[in-house]
């Protein structure tokens, strides 16, 4: 069942990026994975190609544990809110 959710997830999240122009001064796509801990699976502006994000999308893994959304959410925001990940960019609220 596992390895249906994530094909399904990671077929899902590559439509998604087929719609996007990434790169430097585009798009900025980074990927947050949770469970009992958050952890970053590539941070954003990690990459600077569709054809990069692709690739850190097929490496994808599954995470197991339980799902604990609020520290995600926490973590993803203190994540791509730095002026130091996006300086130019207005801070994320």
């Amino acid at each position: 069942m596992i390895c249906c959710a994530l094909e399904d997830l990671r077929k899902f999240l590559a439509l998604m990026v087929d719609e996007m122009q990434v790169g430097f001064n585009d798009t900025n796509v980074g990927l947050i994975q949770f469970n009992e801990k958050p952890y970053t699976e590539f941070p954003i502006r990690g990459f600077q190609s569709n054809a990069e994000v692709q690739t850190g999308i097929r490496s994808l893994r599954w995470r197991n544990g339980r799902t604990m959304i609020g520290r995600a959410l926490q973590y993803a925001l203190d994540q791509v809110s730095s002026d130091e990940v996006l300086p130019s960019r207005k801070r994320l609220i």
